[in-house]
């Protein structure tokens, strides 16, 4: 295959991980295309961010007292695309082996245009795993955030032909797709944690997008590390950011939004009605159609064990499952409600940076920041202009 001078934007958060250097390292090695790694590195370590640094890594340093959860820093990393042909998302504790770019790449080359990459990568310490071994996630209970996912493995040969694998469920901590993926599906840096990877998988689907998990373990991810830092170590009001995040996850899904009843007696006043715009399900295809396919009966909170639903695939089946949910499933059922708004144009930050970015439209008159959640949300850039923001990104 041909590719341009520019091939890969991977983009790493890290919250404080000493394991970021080591992975930066990986990645750019060996890689097999030209990568341009940038870091969100959230920390007050000098030493760290010195270390990540001598990578070659791009490095935009956040404190930790303005840190928001995971998915912030991923859609502020984002912002500093460049116009690259392939994107590419790793967590801070990943390890790559040799070409892993190039295969990635690879394996992308004859599916559908708009096909994504993604999976929990193989475990580093496991032993090794057969050539065309994959990596699964495995439905295996729901939550108030939508589905659960564990990592499961499926013997060589499921992949017999050295092909990806058809996959219903995305994961943020692996994803490789053509660099269009930025302009479809910009990050929702509002949600906190949970609901992260189940409201992609819909947005993808919706949005056109089909889903695939690599073979092999040409990217392998650290579930067992030192230094596991999690957000809520750092900050004590982390819990408004996770409920303002679940509230747009329940209205998302169409959910019954029973944390806004809740958390009001707190003092935490959430808004009548959620404005999801583009960080809602898309056009191209109909949430039912995702349901259909991927066996998921979101109303009532169950699913196709993951087997049964890869065996109804291969015989050109689908549909949604039937009958009740089984008890240990459906966890917390609520009567579904239509809380969707209207879907409204992006007035976030991040949202605006991204289209400056990619289209070099002037957005320099926009400059409202997270508009209806200023009291929820806090921002690093909260006192800085939009052309300020551009300038601290280079894209102005």
């Amino acid at each position: 295959m041909d590719f341009p001078s520019k091939d890969v934007f991977l983009s790493i958060a890290s919250l404080d991980d000493i394991n970021t250097p080591a992975t930066c390292k990986s990645a750019l090695d060996n890689p097999g295309l030209s990568v341009r790694l940038h870091v969100v590195l959230q920390t007050d370590n000098d030493d760290l961010e010195a270390e990540v640094r001598a990578t070659g890594a791009e490095v935009l340093r956040v404190p930790l007292s303005a840190s928001r959860g995971a998915c912030w820093p991923r859609a502020v990393g984002h912002t500093f695309y460049g116009g690259e042909k392939w994107f590419a998302q790793f967590d801070a504790h990943m390890e790559c082996d040799d070409g892993w770019a190039l295969s990635l790449a690879e394996q992308l080359n004859g599916l559908p245009r708009r096909s994504v990459l993604t999976a929990y990568a193989p475990d580093t310490l496991a032993p090794s795993y057969p050539e065309n071994s994959v990596s699964i996630m495995e439905p295996y209970g729901f939550g108030d955030d939508g589905w659960h996912c564990r990592q499961s493995y499926r013997p060589a040969g499921i992949s017999p032909d050295g092909k990806p694998f058809p996959a219903r469920c995305w994961s943020a901590h692996m994803v490789f797709a053509p660099a269009m993926w930025l302009h479809e599906l910009p990050y929702d840096s509002m949600l906190y944690f949970s609901g992260e990877e189940q409201t992609m998988s819909i947005r993808a689907w919706t949005n056109g997008w089909d889903m695939f998990h690599p073979y092999g373990s040409v990217v392998k991810h650290r579930y067992g590390r030192d230094n596991h830092n999690s957000h809520h170590d750092y900050d004590e009001d982390w819990w408004k950011l996770d409920v303002v995040s679940k509230d747009r996850v329940a209205a998302f899904y169409g959910w019954n939004r029973v944390i806004q009843e809740h958390w009001s007696d707190h003092g935490l006043v959430l808004p009548d009605k959620v404005e999801l715009g583009i960080y809602g399900p898309g056009s191209v295809r109909t949430v039912e159609s995702f349901e259909e396919w991927a066996g998921f009966d979101i109303e009532n909170r169950w699913f196709i064990p993951e087997d049964e639903w890869r065996q109804r695939l291969a015989d050109g089946l689908t549909g949604k499952p039937t009958g009740p949910a089984p008890e240990q499933i459906a966890q917390e059922a609520t009567t579904p409600t239509d809380t969707h708004s209207e879907p409204a144009e992006d007035t976030g930050i991040l949202g605006m940076i991204l289209r400056a970015r990619l289209s070099d439209v002037d957005q320099s008159a926009a400059s409202t920041l997270f508009s209806g959640h200023e009291d929820q949300v806090r921002s690093v850039y909260e006192s800085l202009t939009i052309e300020q923001v551009r300038a601290i990104g280079g894209i102005g």
